[in-house]
């Protein structure tokens, strides 16, 4: 070993405080040992490295497995949910024709029949709302599309006439802006939100009010209604599945999950604003990008 590399690696050591003798083999044994340690410690390397890919291999297979095995069980649920529509639909119908043809002696067997329909509609909107949650889903394998807002609160109004008017409710307003959205997602956002307003109505006609506003890099549109409100403790719970906090009104609890599920899948977002006293406001986020070639 040259002289002067074994001054310099003698005086490095030092100042770890490794004291070694003068002696050439001191330093070649020493040279040795970090050979060996090197080498022990590369092959250590490999076979972690080998093993690390071995596990990143089983976790991405167990992911895909799961993955399929999400896909099925979402479609099973979709094909069940939409062909158990059917017999409830035959039931329901020959629930009636018996009631029809039943004489007033038979007061007791016509309110059974009254419970079975009523069961059967409450069983269809619970299938109908799954359905068309499990149906989001399918947004994956859709091109967006530009919808002006408010044409689609122009359609929800004329399909939701019949519940408008018979809640005396008025919808006001403000001029919305076109959207990139995946289609009749924002139909389905727009008839949950105000048909949710009119069923959490106070002793008031209901008023429902829609206003929006950019701010920074979003835009926010606020639905504000005169109902019953929502107690801040729940103004996260409300958008679980099946929650319902009135167990009086009609409904499956699924309108606000829906509506939670269809933003998350525009990269938006919708929150109970606890701020608001006079009912409930709902603010729906959308960001930028979905709104940025209209401004």
């Amino acid at each position: 070993m040259n002289p002067d590399y074994e001054k310099i690696l003698k005086r490095q050591l030092r100042k770890c405080n490794i004291q070694i003798e003068d002696q050439p083999s001191d330093i070649k044994a020493l040279l040795s040992q970090v050979d060996s340690s090197y080498k022990l410690y590369k092959k250590e390397m490999q076979l972690l490295n080998r093993a690390m890919e071995l596990s990143s291999k089983e976790i991405l297979d167990k992911n895909l497995e799961l993955k399929k095995a999400a896909e099925l069980s979402r479609e099973f649920s979709y094909i069940a949910a939409h062909n158990l529509k059917e017999p409830l639909r035959t039931i329901s119908a020959f629930s009636n024709l018996l009631g029809k043809n039943l004489t007033e002696d038979h007061s007791k067997e016509q309110e059974y029949i009254g419970l079975i329909t009523e069961a059967c509609k409450t069983m269809y909107s619970y299938l109908t709302d799954l359905t068309n949650y499990l149906v989001i889903e399918e947004f994956k394998s859709e091109n967006t599309i530009q919808e002006d807002l408010n044409i689609v609160l122009s359609r929800c109004t004329k399909s939701m006439h019949q519940l408008i008017s018979e809640n005396n409710a008025t919808i006001k307003s403000q001029t919305l802006p076109k959207i990139k959205s995946f289609p009749s997602a924002f139909d389905q956002l727009f008839q949950n939100l105000i048909s949710n307003a009119i069923k959490f109505k106070s002793d008031k006609n209901p008023i429902i009010k829609i206003e929006c506003e950019k701010r920074q890099n979003q835009l926010v549109v606020s639905f504000m209604d005169n109902g019953i409100g929502i107690d801040p403790q729940y103004a996260k719970k409300v958008f679980e599945i099946y929650t319902r906090l009135d167990r009086s009104k009609q409904g499956t609890g699924m309108g606000l999950p829906i509506c939670k599920k269809i933003l998350e899948y525009h990269g938006g977002s919708i929150e109970v604003d606890t701020h608001y006293h006079t009912g409930t406001k709902m603010d729906v986020f959308l960001p930028e990008s979905m709104i940025e070639n209209n401004q």
